[in-house]
């Protein structure tokens, strides 16, 4: 009698699914250059000037605005605060909370005349956990098991979140959104940034939607555009967050330092922002001009701020930023605050004046800039590529952002102005940029 072995089907398992996926992003990330970070610097970390390939160039890329990473002074603090501290992280805030972070918490909420805030370990696990746990809430899924047994939130907790988020906001508020719609795919509506009767109309619409029914609405933005430098309007916001009854969410990473009275940010410079404080919450990162560690949201209601932070995975769940380093970071927000900080927004101030005055006698789109932050429109992805090499090439390091980063065909070069620049560089960076221009015809 003939056996007949049944001969197994050959299936794919998982590891050759991940690894068939990882080969075809190696081949086509690397062909579309996204697969590899735009620049490598070689040995130590040199702050205004880094070495690629063995030769020195002028990074523009980074965010250090006020030149802190390299100044003695900080340094100084930095060093008193590793020597007076252990310099292991404790348990997550839930379990151990130190006195270095609680007097971390008051500083930075006083920037924005509040009274609470909570600290996260940089500015994008604060925009995701709050946007999240503002869209969840009470079914914000560790605290549920809570709800349940206790019946919090009972005639509350199926009222929807709604968010209004600006379209040019940064990718960790959107990517805080898309968590929260997970469970709610339709309470999400992007408005364009310079078309605030287009987020009336939604505001308008959405009441209609709901039958009148009540829905905690969230107005999103960032103050000032990390893409394009572009100062937004936050005097009107807060005016149609008071008129729809909306809380509006002001992320200010890139103006902390550097923007409004005391470097407190775009918010502060309004005159009457203690009118709406009450439905804005703040956020603000520590990872740019404080040249530290850390994020933030700051808000004024205590039992809100509470609220916030049990429903925020990383802050049940994820180690906080070392107290050496909160310690730190309020005598960096005092300096930052004090004349020495002012000396060094008002040179910045100057040096992106002279860079951009400079580059619009040239003819060149910078979409709009208002701020140390200065883009140069490329439009085309593949032209922008070559730019960004090319000026690599002549000694000057600048950011990339294309498609999915900005919309497709709106490709820009974006230079950080620092306030450690000379007037020098910025006609350098000019010249390089014309010289850019002819070469590859953008």
């Amino acid at each position: 009698m003939q056996i007949v072995r049944k001969t197994k089907k050959t299936e794919k398992n998982s590891l050759s699914i991940l690894l068939g996926e990882a080969d075809e992003f190696a081949r086509e990330g690397t062909r579309i250059n996204i697969a590899n970070p735009q620049s490598m610097a070689d040995g130590i970390f040199g702050g205004k000037y880094l070495t690629i390939c063995g030769q020195r160039m002028l990074d523009c890329s980074r965010l250090d605005y006020l030149g802190l990473g390299s100044n003695i002074e900080i340094k100084k603090i930095m060093k008193r605060s590793i020597d007076q501290n252990d310099l292991g992280c404790p348990a997550s805030q839930i379990v151990m909370k130190t006195e270095s972070t609680v007097s971390l918490e008051k500083k930075v909420a006083g920037l924005h005349g509040m009274d609470n805030s909570i600290i996260f370990t940089a500015g994008y696990p604060a925009n995701e956990n709050i946007i999240q746990a503002l869209g969840l809430r009470m079914n914000t899924p560790h605290l549920v098991p809570y709800v349940r047994d206790t019946k919090m939130g009972l005639l509350s907790r199926e009222t929807p979140t709604l968010f209004y988020v600006n379209t040019e906001s940064h990718f960790s508020i959107q990517h805080g959104v898309r968590l929260a719609k997970a469970q709610a795919p339709d309470r999400c509506y992007g408005w364009i940034y310079k078309d605030t009767e287009q987020l009336r109309n939604m505001l308008q619409k959405s009441k209609s939607k709901f039958n009148g029914s009540p829905a905690v609405r969230v107005i999103a933005t960032d103050t000032l555009s990390s893409a394009t430098g572009r100062i937004f309007d936050i005097q009107e916001l807060c005016q149609i967050a008071e008129e729809y009854d909306c809380l509006l969410y002001l992320d200010e990473a890139h103006a902390m330092g550097v923007v409004g009275q005391s470097g407190c940010g775009v918010a502060s410079a309004l005159p009457d922002f203690g009118n709406y404080a009450d439905r804005c919450i703040v956020m603000g990162t520590l990872t740019k001009a404080f040249s530290h560690l850390g994020g933030y949201v700051a808000l004024s209601n205590a039992k809100l701020s509470w609220f916030l932070r049990f429903c925020s995975p990383q802050y049940i769940f994820s180690a906080p930023i070392p107290p050496w380093m909160a310690e730190s970071l309020v005598r960096t927000i005092d300096f930052v605050c004090g004349e020495e900080g002012a000396k060094a927004r008002r040179n910045l101030i100057l040096l992106s004046e002279v860079l951009k005055t400079a580059l619009e006698a040239h003819g060149f789109d910078l979409m709009g800039s208002s701020s140390h932050i200065v883009p140069v429109r490329i439009g085309n992805e593949q032209k922008a590529d070559e730019v960004k090499k090319y000026l690599e090439s002549r000694g000057i390091i600048a950011s990339l952002f294309k498609h999915p980063a900005v919309p497709r065909g709106e490709a820009l070069i974006r230079f950080s102005v620092c306030t450690d620049m000379t007037f020098e560089e910025m006609e350098e960076i000019t010249s390089k940029l014309v010289e850019a221009r002819e070469t590859i015809q953008f």
